[in-house]
C-alpha cells in the first residue's frame, strides 16, 4: 500500500475497473517510527509515500496521514544522523553509461524500506523535500535552503540530486551534484508547491469527480488497534576482505584436459569462451563468429595475435590458436569479464574480455607490458570469420553459407563491417588505438589457406593469396618502450541494421570509454 500502486488501485476502483476488495488486497506491513506505526514500503523512498498525495487527499488520524508524518520525521532523523540534508528517493546518481548519461535507481531510508542495502548509498533529491512541503512545510523550506547552499539549485530550479555515496567519490570529494533536470520530478515539484500555495487545489480538482468522491472513504482507513510490526533497520556494513576463492569465479594456471565453457551476456549479445581462448559470439541466436566443438580441427572465435617485428616471433593473446606455450599463464573468469594473462619472454600480455551493458557489443582490451631493457615493436591484429546466421543454418552447408557474407572496409571510421546478402543483420570490428590501422576483408589474406596450426598469413606473407570468402580483420602497430605498458582495444558489435551497429560501435572512441565499460 505504501507505493504508487495505491493510486492505481484507487483510480481503478473509482472507474469500476476492479472491485473494492482490490484496495484491501494491497499489503500493509507496519513498522514502528518513534511512537507511531508507519506503513513499510519496498524501497523506503519519498516518492512511494508522497507522490499520490499530489492528487489524493489526506484525512487526519488515519493510517495514511500517520504514515506521511512519520515518514518525513524518519527522513529528517536519518539526514541528521548522517549530518546531511534529508530527502531520499529514486533519482539519478553519479555514475554514467557510455553516452555519459547519469544512471538512475531507487534510494531509500533504512527502516522504511524492506529492500536490503539501503544503508550503503546516500543520494539526496530536492524533489523529495518539495513533496514533503505538503506534510511539514517549515521543515521542508529549511532543508531546501540547505540544499541550495550545497549547490543543488541551477538556472532552471533544483537539480536532480546530490550524491554523497563515498564509494563513488574520488579526488577527496565528499559529494557530487547531479546536474540534470528530469521532467517527471520537476512536474512533481511544481504540483507540490501549487498544492501548498493554494490549499490543495489539485487534490480538490481530483476529488471533485463524483466517482472519486464516492471512493474517498477508502482513504480514511484507521490505524489498526492491534498489529504486528516488523523491523527492517540496517546497520552500516562492516568492511571485510572477501576470501580469495570467491573473488574470482574460476582461475586456471595450468593446462586442463578438457576445455570448460564460460558465458558473458547482456541478454542480446553473448560471448562463450574457454580457458584456451576459443569460443563464439552470438546476437539474438545468430552466430557472429564461427563455432566448432572440435578445437583440434578448427580454432573458432575471435582471436588477437602478437608479432614481434624484430624477431619474427608470433603468438596469440590466448593459448589457441597458435598453441605457443607461455612462460607463465593465468586465466581468470569473473562474473563480469574474462582475463587471459600470458608471459612470453620479456613481454606480458593481458587480454580482458567483457560484454557492454549498454548495447550488443563485446570489448577485447589487450594490455602489453615490456619488462625488458629495450623498446619492442609489435604488430597486433584481431580477426574473425563472420557467420551472421543461426548455427543450424550454417552447419547445414558451411561452404555455401560463407559465400553470402560480404565484408567492407571503412577507413574513415577505422572499422570493418560484414553483412549477409539479402539480410539486414550486420556486425562490425573496430580497433581503438592512437596509431594507424590496417583493415582486412579477404579471408585468405588474413588466415591463409588450410592454415589450422600456423600463425595467420597476414603476419607471415600477406597478400600472397585471395579468396572468394570474406573475413573481418584489423591490424595495428604498437611500440612498447622499456618498462612501459601500451593498450590496444578491439570492439565487435552486432545489430539488426548497419546504422544500429555503427551507432553502438562508435560510442567507444577512446581509452576513457573503454574504462567505463569495464
Amino acid at each position: 500500500m505504501a507505493s504508487e500502486a495505491r493510486q492505481t488501485s484507487f483510480i481503478a476502483i473509482a472507474k469500476g475497473d476492479v472491485p473494492e476488495k482490490h484496495w484491501f488486497r494491497l499489503g500493509r506491513p507496519l513498522t514502528v517510527a518513534g511512537e507511531s506505526r508507519v506503513l513499510l514500503s519496498w524501497g523506503g523512498t519519498m516518492f512511494e509515500y508522497l507522490m499520490p498525495l499530489l492528487i489524493m487527499k489526506s484525512y487526519d488520524y488515519t493510517l495514511l496521514s500517520e504514515t506521511y508524518r512519520s515518514v518525513v520525521d524518519m527522513q529528517c532523523a536519518y539526514g541528521e544522523q548522517r549530518r546531511l540534508p534529508w530527502g531520499i528517493s529514486e533519482s539519478g546518481y553519479y555514475a554514467f553509461d557510455l553516452q555519459m548519461n547519469y544512471q538512475y535507481k531507487a534510494f531509500g531510508v533504512p527502516g522504511l524500506g524492506m529492500k536490503s542495502g539501503l544503508v550503503r548509498e546516500v543520494v539526496i533529491s530536492p524533489y523529495s523535500t518539495c513533496l514533503a512541503l505538503m506534510v511539514k512545510p517549515k521543515a521542508a523550506l529549511v532543508n531546501l535552503k540547505r540544499l541550495e547552499k550545497l549547490g543543488a539549485a541551477g538556472r532552471y530550479g533544483f537539480f536532480e540530486a546530490i550524491d554523497c555515496t563515498q564509494s563513488r567519490m574520488a579526488g577527496g570529494k565528499k559529494r557530487r551534484v547531479i546536474k540534470s533536470y528530469m521532467a517527471h520530478h520537476q512536474g512533481m515539484i511544481l504540483a507540490a508547491i501549487h498544492n501548498v500555495l493554494t490549499g490543495g487545489r489539485l487534490q480538490e480538482l481530483f476529488h471533485r469527480n463524483t466517482s472519486v468522491k464516492a471512493t474517498e472513504l477508502l482513504l480514511q482507513e484507521k490505524v489498526p488497534p492491534r498489529s504486528v510490526t516488523m523491523d527492517f533497520a540496517e546497520k552500516p556494513p562492516e568492511k571485510q576482505a572477501l576470501p580469495e576463492e570467491i573473488r574470482a569465479f574460476r582461475t586456471y594456471t595450468s593446462l586442463t584436459q578438457y576445455p570448460e565453457g564460460y558465458f558473458l551476456s547482456n541478454n542480446s549479445y553473448t560471448v562463450m569462451l574457454t580457458q584456451y581462448g576459443t569460443g563464439f559470439s552470438a546476437y539474438h541466436g545468430n552466430l557472429i563468429s564461427r563455432w566448432d566443438s572440435d578445437v583440434l580441427r578448427r580454432f573458432p572465435g575471435i582471436h588477437v595475435y602478437i608479432k614481434d617485428t624484430d624477431t619474427g616471433a608470433v603468438w596469440s593473446a590466448t593459448l589457441l590458436p597458435t598453441c605457443l606455450l607461455a612462460d607463465k599463464e593465468r586465466v581468470t573468469f569473473e562474473p563480469h569479464q574474462a582475463t587471459f594473462v600470458r608471459e612470453v619472454g620479456e613481454l606480458e600480455t593481458t587480454l580482458t574480455v567483457c560484454v557492454s551493458p549498454e548495447c550488443p557489443m563485446e570489448i577485447r582490451s589487450l594490455s602489453i607490458r615490456n619488462g625488458g631493457e629495450s623498446a619492442r615493436r609489435l604488430t597486433v591484429p584481431c580477426a574473425l570469420t563472420p557467420v551472421l546466421c543461426t548455427e543450424r543454418d550454417f552447419e547445414a552447408h558451411p561452404a555455401f553459407a560463407e559465400l553470402f557474407v560480404q565484408a567492407h572496409a571503412h577507413p574513415e571510421k577505422r572499422m570493418v563491417t560484414a553483412m549477409r546478402r539479402g539480410r539486414t543483420l550486420c556486425c562490425a570490428l573496430k580497433a581503438v588505438t592512437d596509431g594507424p590501422v590496417e583493415l582486412m576483408t579477404d579471408r585468405a589474406y588474413i588466415y591463409g589457406r588450410r592454415n589450422v596450426f600456423g600463425p595467420p598469413a597476414c603476419l607471415v606473407a600477406p597478400g600472397s593469396e585471395h579468396d572468394v570468402t570474406h573475413a573481418a580483420g584489423v591490424r595495428c602497430n604498437v611500440t612498447v618502450a622499456a618498462g612501459c605498458t601500451e593498450e590496444v582495444t578491439f570492439l565487435v558489435a552486432a545489430g539488426d541494421s548497419p546504422e544500429a551497429v555503427e551507432q553502438c560501435i562508435l560510442s567507444v572512441s577512446g581509452p576513457e570509454d573503454v574504462r567505463r565499460v569495464f
